[in-house]
């Protein structure tokens, strides 16, 4: 039987510590929570007051549509599975909110216990947009910004320049990933242990993967072309029905127009009335009073005399001794 203590959240942070806060806070107080807090952040956020809550050490500077948002979630899945009690791995961002009760939520995982939440589709399915994704050359800020330092304003002009100066070379993917068929999904998603410790072992052995550190937006696409090319994605497999990354949504409520849409109080009621787990994006600025609403409707949900009494893995004063684990190893 699943209990909460056998899930962990994974959380990719890079700003709004008053919402991480919140969010680690609102998560069920058993289950493990992982925090990668951007190390252009600044010193990692003190979140020792919330049970099993762990910040990792070794952070990594993570740039948008970079292949450094792969291995940020690379430390976060290797510090998972140092916990032998894991089960259920969920990703999340810092901008994420449950929607469901953790009962509730807990309900949904345990009656799906081999499942693997990454909607793909094939690339070579799909429009041109999704070919040049993988096959241009895309110089992300994080390669400049190992080579030349933390300076954004450069760095971003830089990695603009050099991927536009290199538009008009194309790669040959189907050479470059070989034995494996490139596939897209969602950032955000859910697997069992078995995936989890799956996806490390291809990390290491496929040197192909390493095609996707100049590719735009490779989160998009590594865990999902490896789960893809594995028995663990007979049931993530979609067919390509046109743009928009809400189509691919496994457990989140994700706005169907701009993906920089914040959540209010306005969208109470479209929230409420989602099958979804999660929901994104929210922030501490302009959402305060959704999540309230939302807070009071998962306490009536979490209302049950048989609840467990909560069972720690570490706890405050053990964190640091969690701390260090899923560091970043270089290539």
């Amino acid at each position: 039987m699943l209990h909460h203590r056998n899930v962990a959240y994974l959380i990719l942070a890079h700003a709004d510590l008053p919402h991480l806060r919140r969010l680690v806070t609102s998560l069920p107080v058993e289950s493990v929570k992982l925090v990668h807090m951007d190390r252009k952040f600044g010193a990692p956020p003190d979140l020792s007051a919330v049970p099993n809550t762990v910040v990792l050490r070794d952070r990594i500077a993570v740039y948008w549509a970079d292949f450094s948002i792969v291995e940020a979630t690379l430390s976060l899945l290797r510090a998972a599975l140092h916990f032998r009690q894991i089960e259920r791995i969920v990703l999340l961002s810092g901008s994420c909110y449950p929607i469901a009760s953790d009962d509730d939520i807990l309900d949904f995982f345990a009656a799906r216990p081999s499942a693997n939440f990454m909607k793909a589709f094939s690339i070579e399915d799909a429009s041109p947009l999704y070919h040049d994704k993988l096959s241009r050359i895309h110089i992300g800020e994080g390669s400049i910004a190992r080579l030349a330092g933390n300076h954004p304003a450069f760095n971003h002009a830089l990695s603009r320049g050099l991927t536009l100066l290199l538009s008009w070379r194309k790669r040959d993917c189907q050479r470059g990933l070989a034995p494996l068929k490139p596939y897209f999904g969602s950032q955000w998603w859910s697997i069992t242990r078995a995936c989890g410790e799956y996806i490390l072992e291809r990390e290491e052995e496929y040197r192909a993967l390493r095609f996707f550190e100049h590719c735009f937006a490779p989160d998009e696409m590594y865990f999902h072309t490896i789960v893809a090319n594995s028995l663990f994605g007979n049931d993530s497999i979609v067919p390509f029905e046109g743009r928009g990354n809400w189509r691919l949504a496994n457990l989140h409520l994700i706005n169907d127009g701009s993906l920089r849409y914040v959540y209010g109080l306005s969208d109470l009621e479209r929230v409420r009335r989602s099958n979804k787990l999660f929901m994104r994006k929210v922030n501490s600025a302009q959402s305060g009073p959704l999540l309230d609403a939302l807070d009071a409707r998962r306490r009536r949900g979490l209302a049950r005399a048989d609840k467990p009494d909560p069972v720690e893995i570490g706890g405050a004063n053990n964190v640091a001794a969690y701390a260090a684990i899923g560091a970043h190893r270089g290539h």
